[in-house]
């Protein structure tokens, strides 16, 4: 997910969160999910990016030690 990603899903699940807690009495969505979320999502784009980077260098024939 790109960060324009990350932004949609959590503005949709404090929606979630906003509806839930009025209508059932209780907290549908907990604040550490969504900041779970958002921190395995950057550190997943993090991996992808340093894969694509060591790609990159292969490429230009960079030693990769």
């Amino acid at each position: 997910m790109n960060d324009k990603e990350i932004l949609e899903e959590v503005y949709r699940r404090l929606q979630d969160f906003s509806s839930s807690f009025g209508r059932e009495g209780h907290l549908g969505v907990n604040r550490y999910d969504i900041k779970d979320f958002i921190e395995q999502e950057w550190q997943r784009e993090d991996e992808i990016e340093a894969k694509l980077n060591k790609i990159e260098r292969k490429e230009r024939g960079e030693d990769l030690r």
